[in-house]
C-alpha cells in the first residue's frame, strides 16, 4: 500500500498518465490500426507536439520501416514488442513502465531496445523494468528479486556484481535469502 507521484502529480491522475510510457507484457496494439497510427495516437495521448520526427527514428531504429504502414494484424510477436516499445518512447516521457520488453524480440531488437533505454535514462527517465533476461537487468541501478510470493531487494546492481559477479549468481543467492519478505 502507499502512494506515489509521477512528474509532481498524484498516481493514477491525467499528467500521471501523459507522463508514463507503458509497455504491456501483451501484445498492447490495436490489429486494425496501422503502426504509424499507433505512434500517432500514442503521442496525442500523451500530449506530444512535435513527434513525428521522434517516431521516424524510432521506425528505423526499431526496424518497423517496411510494416509501418501494414495494420498491427499482419505483424509478427517481435514486430508487435517493438511497436510498443516504439509507442512507449515517441513522447519522450520521464516515466517508463516496461514489462518483458525482450520477450519474442530478435538479437538485434534487444540490444536496440536495451540501447533506447539507456538512452532514456540517460535523458533524465525513470524506469520501471521487469524481465527475466538476468543479462539485461545490468543496465538498472537496482535489481528486486521475486520469488514464491517473497521479495528480495531493491538492491544496487553494482554491489550485486561485485559481490556475486554475475546477476545469475546474485539472483541464486537473493533467491534463497532469508531476508526476502512477503510483499
Amino acid at each position: 500500500s502507499g502512494t506515489y507521484s509521477v512528474a509532481g502529480s498524484p498516481g493514477g491522475g491525467d499528467v500521471a498518465r501523459r507522463a508514463t510510457g507503458y509497455v504491456p507484457d501483451t501484445r498492447g496494439v490495436f490489429p486494425r490500426l496501422t503502426g504509424g497510427e499507433h505512434l500517432e495516437l500514442a503521442a496525442r495521448l500523451h500530449g506530444a507536439r512535435d513527434w513525428r520526427a521522434r517516431a521516424d527514428e524510432l521506425i528505423e531504429r526499431l526496424e518497423l520501416d517496411e510494416a509501418v504502414d501494414l495494420p498491427a494484424a499482419a505483424y509478427s510477436h517481435g514486430q508487435s514488442r517493438r511497436l510498443s516499445m516504439a509507442m512507449a518512447l515517441v513522447a519522450r516521457p520521464p516515466l517508463l513502465l516496461v514489462d518483458e520488453p525482450f520477450d519474442g524480440v530478435d538479437v538485434q531488437g534487444v540490444e536496440t531496445i536495451t540501447d533506447l533505454l539507456i538512452e532514456s535514462r540517460a535523458d533524465g527517465a525513470a524506469i520501471v523494468l521487469t524481465t527475466h533476461l538476468l543479462d539485461a537487468a545490468v543496465i538498472a541501478d537496482e535489481v528486486a528479486v521475486f520469488r514464491h510470493h517473497a521479495l528480495s531487494g531493491p538492491h544496487p546492481t553494482t554491489d550485486l556484481l561485485a559481490e556475486h559477479g554475475t546477476l545469475q549468481q546474485a539472483w541464486k543467492h537473493l533467491a534463497t535469502a532469508p531476508s526476502a519478505t512477503a510483499p
